[in-house]
């Protein structure tokens, strides 16, 4: 299967960075990442919630998955694709000690996922309790590119607005158990068109400009 990043990685830190855009592929970032990530099997996806998504269809189907143990401390994106999946959502408090899920705080059932969060770029550790359940485990880099830990089952990245990488849209899926390998086979990702490509990028530099040039310095006046 050949994946594919939509649209291509395009790291912005100043308005004349849009002339190496030229210069930017999306299949450079693709063969960059597989290494940076240790050739683990990888997704590419509209967004990050789409992989998510994709994950809990395939664990509620192959597993019947019922229930997702969440952080309390989390945000409205994580919650659309779960309550579209319609698996019960269990909220949990966060441990202030390691900024994860507090896990005395939770009964862990048999085929239950629990959504692993690293917060700020600091990278946490579920309690044995957690990682020796009968649970899968997704780990959140949304906010961060920290490598795949070797708890999770899974590790969700997001190259959306405001992200360490962006492409102003766009998310990631490392498959981190070879138990899991079939996975991706059972995706099928359309490739969006011209317009799209088009809207996203004229999307992007609106946003890049507005913000960054005009919103921020005078915020900070």
């Amino acid at each position: 299967m050949k994946l594919r990043v939509y649209p291509a990685v395009r790291c912005f830190h100043k308005i004349s960075d849009f002339l190496t855009i030229l210069s930017v592929s999306g299949k450079r970032f693709e063969e960059e990442f597989s290494k940076w990530s240790g050739g683990k099997r990888i997704l590419y996806t509209y967004r990050a919630r789409t992989g998510l998504f994709h994950l809990l269809s395939y664990l509620k189907e192959k597993f019947n998955v019922k229930r997702i143990i969440v952080p309390s401390y989390t945000c409205k994106e994580v919650i659309h694709p779960i309550k579209k999946i319609g698996l019960e959502i269990v909220f949990v408090d966060n441990d202030m000690k390691i900024l994860g899920i507090d896990s005395s705080d939770v009964n862990i059932r048999k085929n239950d996922v629990v959504l692993w969060v690293n917060y700020f770029g600091l990278r946490s550790k579920p309690s044995k309790k957690i990682i020796d359940g009968d649970a899968f485990i997704i780990e959140d880099n949304a906010s961060y590119f920290l490598p795949p830990s070797k708890y999770a089952d899974f590790t969700l990245y997001s190259l959306g607005k405001g992200k360490e990488f962006s492409s102003s849209e766009g998310g990631i899926v490392t498959i981190n158990n070879k138990e899991f390998d079939d996975f991706i086979d059972g995706i099928k990702l359309g490739e969006p068109d011209f317009f799209n490509n088009v809207y996203r990028f004229f999307d992007y530099l609106f946003w890049r400009i507005t913000t960054i040039r005009i919103l921020y310095p005078l915020a900070r006046k």
